[in-house]
């Protein structure tokens, strides 16, 4: 069994630190100047899609396999997000 805290070396540690505050950081800033120049609504469709990009990406390049209720799930997801941009269409 695993007990404890890991041992980490100073380059692990250093790997941490930059995942933790540069990344998130550079995140949060390339999503405030999204918002700067799209709407809250299409930023919302960015969002949710992202998963299903990412699970896309890692069949394509790392070759993951993808089961079918992996797929379901993003169907579900796409129209999800049809829906909520037809309603807000006719809203308009």
């Amino acid at each position: 069994p695993v007990e404890g805290w890991p041992v980490l070396n100073q380059k692990a540690w250093i790997i941490i630190l930059w995942l933790a505050f540069i990344n998130t950081a550079f995140a949060y800033i390339l999503y405030n100047h999204a918002l700067k120049t799209i709407t809250a609504l299409e930023m919302n469709v960015i969002l949710n899609l992202s998963p299903l990009g990412t699970a896309i990406i890692a069949w394509f390049i790392l070759d993951e396999s993808l089961a079918l209720i992996q797929i379901l799930g993003m169907v579900t997801v796409v129209i999800g997000v049809i829906l909520v941009q037809v309603k807000g269409n006719r809203k308009k």
